[in-house]
Formats: C-alpha cells, structure tokens, sequence
C-alpha cells in the first residue's frame, strides 16, 4: 500500500557569514561590517543621497530607499570603494543615480 509519504531534502548549509541578511551565495561584498559603517557620511547627507544603516539605506529624512538584498549585501563604504566613486560621495552619501548604476550592474 502506498501512502504517499516522500523525503524532502532541506538545504540546512545556506548562511550569512557577515549577518548583513544576504546570503552568502549571493552576497557580492562578503564580510560586510555593519558594525564598522558609521552612522551618516562624514559630512552631512543631502537630498537625493543614501546611507547605509542597520535598516538598509536610507535618504536624508530617514526612509529606507533600498535593502541589502538591493545592493548585493554590500555597505555604503563597500560600494564607494568598489565603483571607485570617490570622496564626494563619502562626504555627502552615495548619489541616487550612482546607487541605481550599482544595483542594476548586480542583475
């Protein structure tokens, strides 16, 4: 008699390594330190500009615009580095149009 019954495999191996809540199978900047980011740009964050928080990146009134998953699992600070944008963007917050240009060069 069949009763139907059937073994489901769990993938019980998928993990976050750096906490940021991408995994690491998908994570395009591994060891992100959410820790380490500070708070705000070492100026002060204008219109139209991002941040990354614990919360994922937030806009100068505090409104989170995009995830981690958004970005890849990537920082504020990972992102300047690694578009090589420049201090300007350190200052003052990653640009909404550079933000737009890294995550649609993650797809």
């Amino acid at each position: 008699m069949d009763l139907g019954f059937r073994a489901v495999i769990v993938d019980s191996l998928v993990t976050d390594g750096d906490g940021d809540g991408v995994t690491d199978d998908a994570d395009v900047c591994p060891g992100t330190d959410l820790a380490a980011e500070s708070d705000a740009p070492s100026k002060s964050l204008k219109p139209n500009h991002l941040w990354s928080t614990a919360d994922g990146f937030v806009d100068r009134t505090g409104s989170v615009v995009y995830s981690f998953e958004d970005t890849g699992g990537c920082s504020a600070t990972q992102i300047i580095a690694a578009a090589a944008l420049g201090g300007g963007h350190a200052k003052f917050g990653i640009s909404s149009a550079a933000m737009a240009a890294w995550i649609s060069g993650l797809d």
